[in-house]
């Protein structure tokens, strides 16, 4: 898998559960040059399966995959994590320097 799309994945994954929506945990799963040869020319694998790291999630029997998100469900995910960023930055922004070794040693920044 190109680094690019392995980034875009699990990037995408962080925001969608940075969002609110539940997703399923991710692993990196390491294909070796034996396991990706074992598939070569096998009739149920369509594609040709590559050595290296590619993006995977953890099996889980009680769950399927569901519909498509439609504009409106994106659309209430972008508002939620708007207003996390909305709410990080003032965080930063009020206690940018007044106070902060005081919040540090306390062990509380928030």
């Amino acid at each position: 898998m190109g680094t690019a799309a392995l980034i875009s994945e699990v990037l995408g994954t962080q925001v969608l559960a940075a969002g609110g929506i539940r997703v399923l945990e991710i692993r990196l799963v390491l294909v070796s040059e034996g396991f990706a040869e074992s598939y070569q020319g096998k009739a149920d694998v369509p594609y040709a399966v590559q050595a290296g790291l590619h993006y995977g999630t953890v099996l889980r029997q009680d769950v399927e995959n569901g519909p498509p998100m439609t504009s409106g469900h994106l659309a209430e995910v972008r508002a939620g994590l708007d207003e996390r960023l909305r709410r990080l930055e003032e965080i930063i922004n009020l206690q940018q320097w007044e106070g902060l070794p005081h919040d540090i040693q306390g062990g509380h920044l928030f």
